[in-house]
């Protein structure tokens, strides 16, 4: 382990172990500092879209635990429900129109992520073992290559979506957006 690791690792675990509470306190901090405008709520809004859209492509497709998803986006990227999650963080930051709410979102973000795809990788080295080695070779761990159009392979499946609950992060984005929008109009009065 080198020396920014052995530093950086024990904050990372702290920010993962407390990433709730970090994360109400970042949101609610997050609407107090907000001074949304209409151009960043669009902005915004348009980023969120496509991570909830990375996101609903990701729950539509993968069997967590039971078979090694390696098609559709995670042909792109290993762990492309936390990509779309983090696409959805870097959207809210921007929709609140503060910079400093946009930096804090990324840095929970990441202090969340980089942990929790550490403990999943082990656990699926586990469940998988060769075959997850090989995987990982291949593709890269957060930020999807965008090099092509992954094989045909399994098809996405609403009633996956559905049985993943990911109809919950579409309908917590939508109550932010509103409470942006609402924000917006209690400042210009």
């Amino acid at each position: 382990m080198s020396a920014r690791e052995s530093l950086t690792r024990p904050l990372l675990d702290l920010a993962f172990r407390f990433r709730v509470p970090l994360s109400w306190i970042v949101a609610v901090g997050g609407f107090i500092l907000a001074r949304p405008t209409v151009p960043s709520i669009v902005l915004g809004s348009a980023l969120a879209a496509v991570g909830l859209g990375w996101r609903a492509w990701a729950a539509g497709t993968i069997r967590k635990n039971t078979e090694l998803a390696h098609d559709g986006p995670y042909a792109l990227s290993r762990h492309p429900l936390y990509f779309g999650n983090l696409t959805i963080a870097l959207g809210f930051g921007l929709a609140s129109g503060r910079l400093v709410v946009l930096v804090a979102v990324i840095a929970l973000a990441l202090a969340v992520y980089l942990p929790l795809i550490r403990e999943e990788e082990s656990i699926l080295l586990e469940l998988f073992g060769d075959r997850y080695r090989q995987y990982m070779k291949a593709v890269p761990r957060l930020f999807p290559a965008l090099q092509g159009i992954p094989a045909a392979g399994r098809q996405f499946s609403w009633r996956q979506y559905l049985a993943n609950h990911e109809y919950n992060a579409a309908l917590g984005y939508c109550a932010a957006v509103a409470a942006l929008a609402a924000l917006r109009l209690f400042h210009l009065r």
